[in-house]
């Protein structure tokens, strides 16, 4: 079992916004901070789910908005490695019980 490394609420935040590449269907804010702190709970556990090199591709991506090139370049490996990492997380992501299912719930 993966250790739980959670990440900066900035990094769950856009994450959460991206939810549409993820669930398929568009970001809708929750209406109270409770359901926010679910919501960011269950990110995050999916997330956990992921490997390092996935976790750190979305964190490049998403967080620091680098370019797939970027991002190669600064791990070492080549842009169609940065792009199937991204794509193999988002559908982990996409099918990943913990998360899915809370979204699905409008969570």
């Amino acid at each position: 079992m993966r250790r739980e490394i959670p990440l900066p609420p900035a990094v769950l935040s856009n994450l959460m916004e991206q939810a549409c590449d993820i669930t398929g269907r568009p970001y809708e804010a929750p209406d109270n901070s409770r359901e926010i702190d679910e919501m960011k709970a269950c990110l995050s556990k999916a997330l956990c789910e992921l490997s390092k090199r996935q976790r750190t591709v979305l964190y490049l991506y998403f967080r620091e908005e680098l370019s797939q090139a970027e991002i190669a370049v600064m791990l070492g490996i080549s842009q169609q490695a940065v792009s199937k990492s991204m794509q193999g997380a988002i559908e982990r992501l996409r099918n990943s019980k913990k998360f899915v299912k809370n979204t699905e719930a409008g969570l």
